[in-house]
Parts: C-alpha cells; structure tokens; sequence
C-alpha cells in the first residue's frame, strides 16, 4: 500500500502537461491575483457604499468579516481556473461531496484540538489570564461563517490546486513543499510577521498537505484551517496571523515578555508553543493515520 491514501487528485491533475517550476509560480501568483483582486474590489465597493449613505465607513469588526466572507471568490476562481484551464472536476479538487460531513467533522475537532494543545504549552511556560466578554451571537457566528469561507479559498487555492498542479512534473515532496512555501508567502504583508511565523505557516502548509493526501481529499483540511482560525479570534480573543480586534467571547492574556513562545502581536501562529504542537502533530499525521480506505492500489 502507498504510504498516502488515493491520489486521484494527483492523477487527475496530470491529465495535462506539467510547467517548469518557474511558470507553475507565475501561474499561481496570475490566479491567486485576479482572485484577491475580486475580493478587493467587492470589500471596497461595499465600504465606498456604505460611506455614501451614511458619512462613514465600515467599523473594523465588520470590514474584517466582510473581506473573510469575500474570499469565496478566491475559491470561485481558483475553481473556474481548474475546470477551463487544467481539465480537472471537483473530486479532483478534493471536493467530493459524498466525503463532506464525516471528514469535515473530524477535521473541525482536530483544528480546534490544534489550538487547546497550544494554549496547553503556553500555560505550561506562561501565567495566561482569560476574560469573559459580552459577544453579539448573530455577529460571533457571521464570523465562524467567514472562516469557514476563508479557511476553504485558501486550502483549495495551495492544496486543492497548487498541490496536484505540481506534481504533474515534479515530484510529491517538491509539491507539498512548493505549496507550503507560497503558502507562506501569501502572508508575508502581515502585521507583526516573523522568522518563527513564516516557519510555523511553512509547517502546517506541509501538515496539511499531508493530512490531504492521506485523506484523498481536501475537507478535512479546510476544517482544521477554518477551526484553528476561528478558534484563535473567536473563541479565545488571540490575533490570527497578525490580525486582531475580532469579537471573542474569551480573551486569553499573555505576559508582553516571552514572544517568542506565545507569538506576540503576530497571535499564536508566531510563537515557538505553535512550533511544537505542529511539529508533533505532524509527524504523527505521518506514522500513524492510515491512508484513506479509497486507495485502490
């Protein structure tokens, strides 16, 4: 048996010819772009909109949820882009809806699961403080909705397209790492990003591709992105990758000593504590979960 479950995303992917290394990343950067620019455009027209009828713009918790649910965008296209251009179907996405719920469950438990553990060595190392606080439930679950929709454009743009679209004239390991490393990239105009942040987005980059192509599909890893995402914000007040001011109905205070371990302004995605929790979880996504019962071979 191979040590992934079915590759069927990858096989289909190589139904057309593979780029050069160079071109697949200018490819990328082209898809990516038109689709960001969308997502832009649509914020920005309702934020313009919005002025106009009432003399200011968005607040920040509302213009933040609106560009989370305007990343369905980025997912249309990238999706458009895979059907015109690279002859591929939703299952070859990852996308097979008979898998939906069971491997999205899972997932929505281990992402939240992710972030316990990491609060878990950062109160072993740190005196942590937490503080209820009042939350909208309409607005607390708009937000739970726009991670859902942006936790998903992000997995299907690096693992559900960029992934597969790799491999089709390199190998697997230069695939995983390929999208793991722009994965990363696509974060570097954070707020308060960092070496150890860029290494911790490089490293559950190659979790997930790992976790997908054990799986032969890519819901389990939206989940485990939007969970953990949603679980920093707005389960436990923590910046997500530098952004903040998220409605939570508890905020975990960390001491301003020790960034390093906590993450500091960048939230946990920056801190050594994160380093370790997914180190360790993916070397046991690697010898310890068994591929997916679809694999034929």
């Amino acid at each position: 048996m191979k040590p992934f479950g079915s590759n069927h995303m990858i096989e289909a992917a190589k139904m057309k010819r593979g780029l050069s290394l160079p071109l697949e990343c200018a490819v990328f950067v082209a898809v990516y772009g038109v689709g960001a620019l969308l997502r832009t455009l649509l914020v920005s027209a309702a934020d313009t909109f919005v002025l106009l009828f009432t003399g200011a713009f968005l607040p920040t918790d509302i213009y933040i949820l609106l560009t989370l649910l305007c990343s369905v965008v980025i997912t249309v296209t990238v999706i458009l882009f895979c059907i015109k251009q690279q002859a591929r179907d939703l299952t070859s996405l990852g996308l097979d809806v008979k898998q939906l719920i069971p491997e999205y469950a899972v997932g929505a438990v281990l992402g939240v699961g992710l972030l316990f553990a990491t609060l878990l060595v950062c109160e072993l190392l740190l005196p942590v403080q937490y503080t209820v606080h009042f939350v909208s439930t309409e607005l607390w679950m708009l937000y739970l909705l726009g991670f859902l929709v942006q936790g998903m454009s992000e997995e299907v743009l690096c693992r559900g397209y960029l992934m597969p679209s790799m491999a089709r004239a390199h190998s697997l390991p230069v695939a995983v790492v390929g999208n793991s490393l722009l994965f990363a990239l696509l974060h570097l105009g954070n707020q308060g990003i960092t070496l150890v942040a860029l290494l911790n987005i490089i490293l559950f980059g190659i979790l997930m591709s790992v976790y997908v192509l054990k799986r032969g599909n890519l819901w389990g890893a939206c989940a485990i992105h939007s969970l953990w995402n949603f679980a920093q914000g707005n389960l436990f007040g923590l910046p997500v990758s530098g952004l903040s001011t998220l409605p939570s109905p508890i905020v975990a205070l960390f001491p301003e000593s020790h960034p390093l371990i906590h993450g500091g302004s960048f939230g946990p995605e920056g801190g050594l504590a994160t380093t370790a929790v997914l180190t360790l979880a993916l070397m046991a996504t690697m010898v310890f979960m068994k591929p997916a019962k679809n694999d034929k071979s």
